[in-house]
């Protein structure tokens, strides 16, 4: 209920086993269930305080995610060739060449499907950021171990024969190329202990906000240095989303609601600087030259103007208070 709160498409993963259950039980009391009621109890509960407590984010936040997260999709096709769905297609096979058909049942079907659902919100989402591709390849790898558990312990489940040994052999090897590549795309993130280490030295615990589209520039690097965030966001998304949409074919009223959400954008990020003084501003030498989109605005240069850049890591620009 939680999940799907925050996340309605990954209702595909709750959906499929349901549909599964159902198909096996040939009746809907199987979805009649207290689990079935109290996620629905904790999706309706959360409607009410949504609109009752927060209704900005009908009217503000929904309009962002419609113009600027929803239509950019980072890698297109290529997203099919990211390990969530290849290591799910891969499970699946394993699975129908190494499995007996008797040995099928919702120990293996239930998770197996909960995957597929995963993959489905995975490639709905279009991002290919392997976070969302997680929970996908986890349920793969468990649905693989359940049925290998099932082999080892029983006897009459194990192959005879040269021929099912060789296709066992064949699709543990993939699975384990699958595994590590799976691996390497999980580990793909930014490590940020020398710049802990540069900023630490710079001004301990101080107070920090970075100009980037990625929230991994700022985040965890300010609580694990024992800083305090100055921002109101954790990145500048908004405006890398319309500047990625910049080269699309929009019509008048569309490049119009894209140019007031930058203008917001850039107008937050200033007045965060002024009004909460950080000691360091982290900023990002992305595909996006951020130096350059801040310092074209009036109001962030104004902001900007009593930072000096001090030191350069990696990708991320040092800037400290001119007095510093």
């Amino acid at each position: 209920g939680i999940a799907v709160s925050i996340k309605p498409h990954f209702l595909l993963a709750v959906l499929l086993p349901e549909l599964y259950l159902v198909a096996r039980a040939r009746s809907l009391r199987s979805v009649l269930r207290i689990e079935t009621f109290a996620a629905a109890a904790v999706v309706l509960a959360y409607a009410i305080v949504l609109l009752a407590v927060f209704p900005a984010f009908l009217t503000e936040m929904l309009p962002i995610v419609r113009d600027v997260y929803l239509p950019v999709r980072h890698y297109g096709a290529g997203i099919l060739r990211m390990p969530a769905l290849p290591v799910w297609i891969a499970t699946g096979l394993g699975l129908a060449f190494c499995v007996r058909w008797r040995d099928w049942g919702p120990r293996l079907v239930v998770p197996y499907l909960a995957s597929a659902g995963f993959v489905a919100a995975f490639l709905a989402q279009g991002k290919g950021w392997s976070y969302h591709g997680y929970p996908a390849v986890a349920l793969a790898f468990l649905t693989a171990a359940v049925a290998l558990a099932h082999k080892i312990g029983t006897p009459a489940a194990r192959p005879t024969g040269l021929a099912p040994r060789l296709v066992e052999i064949l699709f543990g090897v993939v699975l384990a190329v699958m595994a590590y590549q799976a691996a390497l795309w999980f580990r793909d993130g930014r490590d940020s202990g020398t710049l802990a280490s540069v900023v630490s030295r710079l001004a301990p615990q101080p107070r920090l906000i970075a100009i980037s589209s990625d929230l991994s520039v700022g985040h965890p690097l300010v609580r694990e240095i024992g800083g305090q965030w100055v921002g109101r966001v954790c990145s500048q998304w908004i405006s890398e989303g319309i500047a990625l949409r910049r080269g699309e074919d929009l019509d008048e009223a569309t490049r119009a609601r894209l140019e007031a959400h930058a203008a917001r954008d850039r107008d937050l990020l200033a007045e965060d600087i002024r009004q909460g003084r950080p000691d360091i501003i982290l900023i990002h030498e992305d595909w996006l030259d951020w130096t350059k989109w801040a310092l074209s605005d009036p109001g962030l240069a104004a902001a900007l103007s009593g930072y000096r850049r001090v030191e350069t890591v990696r990708d991320v620009a040092v800037w400290v208070r001119a007095e510093r």
